[in-house]
């Protein structure tokens, strides 16, 4: 998926400076580049945990944004595949809230 993500940037013709790969041994690659300034991350995760943990080491390098894309599991069960779910608020409650205060 790294390829495809890089051909179809090509394909638009946007100026990418691709950073570099974050590996590591518990998580899949992640792709990091940066367009007009801003530094995106991108990676390929199966479930909602996996994708909390990079949400998480994202928010501690200082990410204030995050778009997390994937299936909505059981958030919506009449969800089709090309559905797209805009979450309106967070529901909380855990030992890790204070880092996103």
């Amino acid at each position: 998926p790294y390829d495809q993500l890089k051909e179809e940037l090509a394909k638009l013709k946007i100026e990418v400076e691709y950073s570099r790969v974050l590996e590591g041994p518990y998580f899949e690659p992640i792709l990091e580049f940066i367009v007009k300034g801003k530094r995106y991350w991108f990676t390929v995760a199966y479930g909602g945990t996996m994708l909390s943990e990079w949400t998480h080491l994202a928010c501690l390098f200082g990410s204030r944004f995050n778009v997390v894309i994937g299936s909505c599991g059981g958030l919506l069960t009449d969800a089709d595949s090309p559905d797209i779910v805009v979450p309106t608020y967070a529901f909380y409650r855990g030992v890790n809230i204070f880092y996103y205060d």
